[in-house]
């Protein structure tokens, strides 16, 4: 039997955590049973030089403005063409553009519709919600990453309730654990930071749920501290909300923000501990390979993490936009023995080993499987 077509719909392959657990479950696919195509219509793509993906076929279609309605007519085409079995959609626009393309495909020629729902389903622009509630009943199943944002979606749609999938973000322990090539430009950087007793890195997009300014705010009181930032400047403003912050604070010589880097361990391993401010996420991928690297966390409670990060053991939860907290965890840190803070990181190791990308990817072709079979039995009738 042939194997299925897989169309991933996304934006891009920047540095989000979504275009990173994307490739690596198209990577991960059984290639006995399923094809993986990657669309997108931006073409930026992070990963471009890295060996990791590049097995990957991938497609970027023009889209010439904001709302092109002859972006929908490529995308069906791209459909069609490419004999697409099941379309697999990442973020919101793509979801609503992938709906899009699939109304115009002729009744012989429909997909099977997956889409993937990556934050809390309360959260994010009012026409989120509008969307959601459009769109998403069209699909043949929703997965959210995490339970909180399945939650939340099921008392959005009850009526889709049955169809709302939750399968866990999963990552590859052994490759976060190893060595990572040294990078001059990242060790440069560490070794331009006056001495400290503790080293913080934050991996994060600069946009302003990613709440950057709770963070720098959080460690003018705590000499000992040095932060890293690194990430696109998605949003300019946010970035310059930083700057802004660290220069008005004077801790330019102790906070560095930096672009974002291709192998963040680099930035692990030059690290005591993985800082995350956000104000909301759908599954927060640095906290995990932050675990994974062996490294105790500091977290704002987003997603599922209060349930699965046990405070003092992997490291500490704190309140969303609590400077406070997290400056009393921080300096926490930074005062205990360097020991202390290791079996910490051996403990959050431990934890992110439950996350495997195996049963990550396995879950999902599980849900392909269930999602065409069912297609197959609407397009033959009964037996």
């Amino acid at each position: 039997m042939a194997a299925k077509r897989i169309l991933y719909l996304i934006n891009n392959l920047g540095s989000g955590g979504a275009q990173r657990q994307l490739l690596e479950l198209a990577r991960g696919l059984d290639p006995m049973r399923f094809k993986a195509i990657v669309c997108t219509y931006d073409s930026t793509d992070f990963f471009q030089y890295s060996s990791r993906y590049q097995s990957i076929d991938r497609i970027c279609v023009p889209k010439a403005y904001k709302f092109d309605p002859r972006f929908v007519h490529r995308i069906a085409k791209i459909i069609s063409e490419q004999n697409i079995d099941l379309l697999h959609t990442y973020l919101m626009a793509p979801t609503a553009w992938g709906y899009l393309a699939s109304v115009l495909l002729p009744t012989a020629s429909q997909v099977s519709l997956i889409c993937s729902e990556r934050s809390d389903a309360h959260e994010g622009p009012p026409h989120w919600k509008w969307i959601r509630r459009w769109i998403f009943p069209h699909f043949d199943r929703i997965i959210c990453n995490s339970e909180r944002a399945g939650r939340l979606l099921q008392t959005q749609l009850p009526g889709k309730a049955t169809d709302i999938t939750v399968i866990p973000n999963g990552i590859e322990l052994d490759y976060w654990a190893a060595t990572p090539p040294a990078d001059p430009h990242v060790d440069a950087v560490f070794q331009r930071l006056p001495p400290g007793r503790l080293t913080a890195v934050m991996v994060a997009s600069f946009h302003p749920w990613k709440d950057h300014v709770t963070l720098i705010r959080a460690v003018r009181n705590l000499p000992d501290v040095r932060v890293v930032l690194a990430g696109k400047a998605v949003v300019p403003e946010a970035e310059k909300s930083a700057r802004d912050m660290i220069e008005q604070l004077g801790l330019s010589d102790r906070v560095v923000i930096i672009d974002a880097v291709a192998d963040v361990r680099t930035l692990y391993h030059h690290a005591d501990v993985v800082v995350l401010s956000s104000r909301f996420e759908g599954f927060p991928n640095v906290v995990l390979e932050g675990m994974a690297t062996g490294l105790p966390v500091v977290s704002t409670n987003v997603s599922d993490i209060g349930n699965w990060l046990s405070p003092g053991t992997h490291g500490y939860v704190v309140p969303i936009g609590d400077e406070l907290a997290m400056a009393d965890c921080l300096g926490t840190l930074a005062t205990l023995p360097q020991e202390q803070r290791r079996q910490m990181g051996k403990a959050a190791r431990l934890l992110a080993s439950s996350f495997s990308i195996d049963v990550m990817v396995n879950r999902t072709q599980a849900c392909y499987d269930g999602v065409l079979m069912a297609r197959g039995r609407r397009t033959n009738g009964p037996q």
